[in-house]
């Protein structure tokens, strides 16, 4: 920036040495270093401020991501996969620029249009004034252009959330829509999304844009022939040399980059705020203070109670129905629960009250035969691990999937890998084989088995199982489950299972049939 007016005040000069008669070498010495360090500095500038950008990127988007997984699991009840994907991959990249760059270049460029002014008045105040007036007049426009281009930024990103969860959706029922023959449906639907909506906000913006981009061009053609034509008129008035006017005509020009990217960089800044309110969800809360311990350890954790008085949940037809009427039951470590029942009566939803996926005042725990709440409560809690019936695999090899992220003894996953059957997989710990992608082959029941040894790692005081069986043929749920119930008793653990099959039958030391 310096070097851009020092060379432009240096070419005045030499234009008017050199009509002088001639310039001396000295003089080209300076003009050749200022060349150099300009090119060395430029490169400089734009590598950081490059990667300036790219950093504040992605640092934003990892800081939300993690903040995300520490949310309660309401808020994702109440977002769709969808937005919450669309918010960090667009929001972000919106808020991330102007947080990691725009500031930056915001002040860079108001300190240039500062100094090009500043020496612009150096040679002819007149003209400077005249300058400002051009520039006051643009920037009022500019202001009012880019506000709405803003404004209809932020409809276009909400209209990509919901694009966004269009096709999360649509490409999670591929075999669906293949099945039924219902592509032409799915495809004009969303083809209505993209032109009915996104279009219409896109034309919008195209065409302030556009009027932005007319005005722009206009002041860039006519303010720097307007600066030479008055420099011409008043240059025996102030003595303007030809130099002079050369130098005016440069510093007019210079100014171009910042007359078009100040304004700009302002919109980024009011998209950026406007965004930022709809990120806000996603930003961590602040850590509750620490809460009290449990009266109990849970290490003396000798028996367990649980209780649940009634769910009520309001079914599709807008009726409430009401479940799981006075359930209740009380283990011991080492024994085993077979909980049945017909379908809608409630298991699954029994498993949720538990582990507190569903909040209720009407389920209640004891621990060694005494009340337990609050606090001591969602301590308890922490020690309760959960396999639904679709556990989920992720992208990394068997150890990964069994491990994330924690540190455990060869023995002990070699143990739970032979609980849970998996030498059948084929698949050693050392394999790099990768699992949870798209190209995977693991079965349905592969799938469970690992999940259910990823919990076993852990040595819970309570697992629940939710038919974790019903991908197994006859002789490895039989097997599966015998070791299984051994595993319990030798590590003190406290199992129940929903299933609907027969092989927990005989390990079972309790059993709860609930009827809807």
């Amino acid at each position: 920036m310096l070097c851009t007016i020092a060379m432009i005040h240096l070419m005045s000069t030499m234009i008017d040495q050199l009509q002088a008669g001639g310039v001396d070498s000295l003089f080209f010495q300076r003009v050749v270093v200022l060349a150099v360090g300009f090119l060395l500095i430029t490169i400089g500038y734009q590598l950081v401020f490059r990667r300036l950008q790219i950093v504040g990127r992605n640092e934003l988007m990892t800081a939300l991501y993690k903040g995300l997984l520490t949310k309660k699991l309401d808020f994702f009840k109440e977002r769709n996969s969808g937005e919450v994907v669309s918010l960090l991959n667009n929001e972000t990249t919106e808020v991330g620029n102007w947080l990691s760059s725009g500031f930056v270049s915001l002040l860079t460029l108001s300190t240039l249009a500062i100094l090009n002014i500043a020496l612009i008045a150096y040679y002819s105040w007149l003209i400077a004034v005249m300058v400002c007036i051009f520039l006051g007049a643009f920037y009022a426009v500019s202001k009012s252009l880019t506000a709405k281009i803003a404004d209809l930024n932020v409809e276009r990103l909400e209209v990509l959330s919901t694009i966004n969860q269009y096709l999360l959706q649509t490409l999670k029922s591929v075999r669906l829509i293949s099945m039924l023959q219902s592509q032409v449906w799915f495809s004009q639907h969303f083809y209505r999304l993209v032109y009915q909506d996104k279009y219409r906000i896109e034309k919008k913006q195209a065409g302030y844009t556009g009027v932005y981009s007319t005005i722009f061009l206009l002041l860039s053609m006519l303010l720097p022939i307007l600066v030479v034509a008055t420099s011409i008129f008043v240059a025996q008035r102030q003595n303007l040399t030809v130099g002079n006017i050369i130098a005016l005509y440069a510093l007019t020009a210079n100014l171009q980059e910042a007359v078009q990217l100040i304004p700009q960089f302002i919109k980024e800044r009011t998209q950026a705020i406007q965004v930022s309110n709809r990120l806000a969800p996603l930003l961590p809360l602040e850590s509750n203070k620490e809460l009290p311990q449990l009266t109990i350890p849970v290490e003396s954790l000798e028996t367990l109670g649980i209780s649940v008085t009634g769910f009520t949940y309001e079914s599709s037809d807008g009726a409430n129905k009401e479940l799981l009427k006075n359930v209740s039951f009380t283990l011991k470590p080492k024994e085993i629960l077979v909980v049945s029942g017909p379908s809608g009566s409630g298991k699954s939803t029994l498993f949720e009250l538990i582990m507190g996926f569903v909040e209720s005042e009407n389920i209640s725990f004891s621990q060694n035969r005494k009340p337990i709440d609050g606090a001591s409560k969602n301590s308890l809690l922490e020690t309760f691990l959960l396999v639904d019936q679709t556990p989920s695999l992720f992208e990394g090899t068997l150890m990964d999937n069994l491990v994330l992220g924690h540190d455990y003894p060869a023995e002990a996953i070699a143990e739970v890998m032979h609980v849970c059957c998996l030498e059948q997989l084929g698949i050693t710990l050392d394999s790099m084989q990768k699992l949870g992608g798209d190209q995977d082959k693991i079965s349905g029941g592969q799938k469970q088995r690992i999940a259910i040894a990823r919990m076993l790692l852990r040595k819970p005081k309570l697992l629940l199982l939710d038919e974790p069986t019903s991908a197994l043929d006859d002789t490895t749920a039989a097997l599966f489950a015998e070791r299984l119930a051994d595993f319990v008793k030798r590590n003190d653990m406290m199992l129940i299972i929903i299933s609907h099959k027969y092989e927990f039958e005989i390990h079972a030391t309790q059993h709860l049939c609930i009827i809807s």
